[in-house]
């Protein structure tokens, strides 16, 4: 196995064995969950890029010199360093063809059972079982909450809900959170992420791990590159970046893009994002 990127907010440290996927494998400590993964397209602040996935169950130990997994140690040295951060949006043009290009997308392309329905009727008839109802209505109205202007009762409302490993209304949450980093900070701004974050600090480890790295400004390679494609303005750019996302999961990708349409939304409608950007703090 050979290191080939290391995520910039990975910590020295010795992590105890999470969880285990076919392209992930999550390991956590008192502080965080990293992520061993070996696909590109899995690459994140938190994640270590490896040329094959380590099957272990044993603790793992990082530190400057290597990655000490069972009786061996993998260097680090030549490994390529993934910076997460964005140095974020400044003006409304950046972010309303984003808009709407993702929410066309999501009407289009989305999975069966995704957060997609907030902006398309007509998925309503997709959610065909009484619980499958009684999640939309769940669904409907925390978005309800949130266009109503209260942030914090639709992030109650969504927590935990929905079907995959990380709920649906977690990854929108952490969607929600993808928007409010990326545009300059303000006291107040500040304040809702940290009141989001108290709000949802109760749900799953690994959906608050994707919260707390979209709170601090922190984006997996995807939700970065679809940023970055925002602002060139270049449609095709954007929609094959859009696409990425949706390939994550089931509906997680299509949830989290939902997340994101629905917090410029409630930017553009409170704040005006005409600020010099600023560089996110990580």
């Amino acid at each position: 196995m050979k290191i080939l990127s290391i995520g910039d907010k990975v910590l020295c440290g010795t992590y105890s064995f999470h969880s285990g996927f076919t392209h992930v494998v999550n390991y956590r400590n008192y502080n965080c969950i990293i992520s061993f993964v070996d696909k590109d397209s899995f690459i994140s602040g938190r994640a270590i890029r490896t040329s094959s996935i380590p099957r272990c169950v044993l603790p793992v130990r990082i530190d400057p010199s290597g990655i000490f997994i069972s009786d061996s140690i993998y260097p680090t040295h030549t490994a390529k360093i993934y910076d997460s951060s964005f140095s974020g949006f400044s003006s409304r043009r950046d972010v309303e063809l984003l808009i709407l290009l993702i929410k066309s997308t999501l009407r289009t392309s989305s999975p069966s059972l995704s957060l997609a329905v907030l902006f398309e009727d007509s998925l309503k008839s997709t959610f065909s079982s009484t619980f499958e109802k009684a999640i939309l209505c769940r669904f409907l109205s925390a978005y309800d909450s949130l266009k109503s202007g209260d942030v914090s009762k639709c992030v109650e409302q969504f927590k935990g809900v929905g079907f995959g490993l990380t709920p649906s209304g977690d990854d929108f949450i952490t969607g929600l959170l993808y928007a409010f980093s990326s545009v300059a900070d303000s006291d107040e701004l500040t304040q809702i992420k940290n009141n989001i974050l108290r709000t949802a600090e109760n749900c799953s480890p690994l959906s608050f791990e994707f919260m707390k790295s979209a709170a601090s400004g922190s984006y997996p390679i995807d939700i970065k590159d679809l940023f970055l494609a925002a602002l060139t303005k270049d449609i095709d750019l954007i929609n094959k970046a859009i696409l990425n996302i949706l390939k994550h999961g089931h509906s997680s990708g299509a949830d989290t893009a939902a997340g994101i349409v629905a917090g410029f939304e409630w930017l553009l409608k409170k704040y005006s994002i005409e600020t010099e950007a600023i560089r996110i703090r990580g």
